[in-house]
């Protein structure tokens, strides 16, 4: 009779042990699932928040390099909608970078072949006005800009010089037509 009982016992002890064992690996499978939903979550708003970093300085090289890396390194990354999403906005983004290059080389061009047949100084001052509207994001583009400045500037010393020696010479002629005037008594009957 002992024994069953010690039987009996012992049987509980170890339904107990086993039920305490389940216990402990169901809530540990549930924190290790947690865990790496949360880290997965992490990932995915800090690969977001990168790449939106990135797109907001208007860095479309870096963030086609971030995503290229995250394609290749992480590539289950790729069937996330809040990253699928970002993917397209880098994509858009490149779209609307290679316009935004494309008008402002048009525009330089532009400006370049212009500079020539400005005739006045509005007709400089406009190009200038053209010249800063344009959009420089990279270091090339902005020497490129400075380097388009001093040419309108250039140009625009030249207009001036012109005008000088225009307006220089009529205001000697006029001189000249005034002591004519008062040498002679009379003004040249052309002038009237």
């Amino acid at each position: 009779w002992y024994d069953e009982l010690d039987t009996e016992a012992h049987r509980k002890y170890v339904r107990r042990l086993i039920v305490a064992c389940l216990a402990v690996i169901g809530t540990a499978a549930v924190a290790v699932f947690v865990l790496r939903e949360r880290g997965i979550r992490e990932a995915i708003a800090g690969h977001s928040s990168a790449l939106t970093a990135l797109l907001d300085r208007n860095d479309v090289e870096a963030a086609e390099a971030y995503a290229a890396t995250l394609q290749k390194e992480q590539p289950e990354m790729l069937q996330v909608p809040q990253i699928q999403a970002m993917l397209v906005a880098v994509e858009r983004a490149r779209q609307d970078e290679d316009t935004r290059l494309e008008r402002f080389q048009e525009g330089c061009k532009a400006i370049e072949s212009a500079i020539a047949s400005a005739n006045n100084l509005a007709d400089a001052a406009n190009l200038r006005t053209q010249l800063d509207a344009l959009n420089a994001r990279s270091a090339a583009e902005t020497e490129e800009l400075e380097r388009l400045g001093g040419e309108i500037e250039k140009h625009c010393q030249e207009i001036q010089k012109r005008n000088d020696e225009a307006f220089t010479a009529e205001f000697q002629k006029t001189v000249e037509e005034y002591q004519t005037f008062e040498a002679t008594g009379s003004a040249d009957r052309k002038l009237l």
